[in-house]
């Protein structure tokens, strides 16, 4: 018998690492998020959305617990994608 004691994507340490994964990436959305806002907001409204969206919203939960579904890696994508076009213009 192949496959060891984990023999496919299905097995815990698979989704395990699929779902903290999310984790590095969540925080990086959040921080390019923050540089993105502070272009245009001051300290007090830029901490205020941040904390507004991490906690208020869902995202908290596809981030700390539905890791392994994509929406903070698409919210991580779609920020980075304004700032770099707010930077480009």
């Amino acid at each position: 018998m192949s496959g060891g004691r984990y023999p496919n994507g299905f097995s815990f340490p698979y989704q395990f690492m699929a779902s903290f994964a999310s984790l590095p990436i969540a925080f990086w959305g959040l921080f390019v998020l923050r540089k993105l806002l502070l272009q245009f907001f001051f300290g007090g409204a830029t901490a205020l959305s941040l904390l507004s969206i991490g906690i208020l919203s869902n995202y908290l939960e596809y981030a700390a617990i539905s890791g392994a579904m994509t929406h903070n890696w698409q919210f991580t994508i779609f920020v980075s994608v304004i700032y770099l076009s707010v930077i480009f213009l």
